[in-house]
């Protein structure tokens, strides 16, 4: 389930991994299996890529802070379950409470917020920031897995 030629030159090659774990989740919602190749598939494609926090540089246009892409491969992952769900869940939860801004001294107003370093964090600010982190971090309470077919 991969979107684009894979190579740079597609426009969606850059946002493959967010369009995969958005499909995922979207597939299962519909009723698709858990067990379907195209979804093992994509979930492996997305644990090859870790959430790892390094902050976007315009000029150079990378960064691995993508908030969009965490909360839709969390959602993927969690619907899957298992033992990628246990690795993802934890790496997840990790790099999102390591970054999440804390009380220090007066900057009180970012205190519980997540700085806006992502490629959309910039031109959306703090509040998409901290409104896609917070709807990561709350899947595992907030959306029941699907009663998929075949399982």
């Amino acid at each position: 389930m991969k979107y684009g030629r894979g190579d740079g030159s597609h426009p969606f090659d850059k946002h493959s991994l967010s369009l995969t774990g958005a499909g995922i989740f979207s597939r299962l919602l519909i009723g698709d299996r858990r067990t379907d190749r195209g979804s093992k598939a994509g979930v492996g494609q997305i644990l090859k890529k870790k959430p790892i926090w390094t902050e976007f540089d315009p000029p150079k246009q990378v960064g691995t802070v993508n908030f969009y892409c965490w909360h839709y491969c969390t959602n993927a992952i969690h619907q899957i379950g298992g033992k990628s769900w246990r690795t993802w869940r934890e790496e997840i939860s990790n790099v999102l409470s390591s970054n999440q801004r804390r009380k220090k001294g007066s900057n009180l107003e970012v205190a519980g917020s997540w700085d806006p370093v992502s490629e959309w964090g910039l031109p959306c600010g703090r509040v998409y920031s901290t409104a896609m982190a917070v709807l990561t971090l709350e899947v595992f309470y907030r959306l029941p897995r699907t009663k998929s077919k075949g399982l």
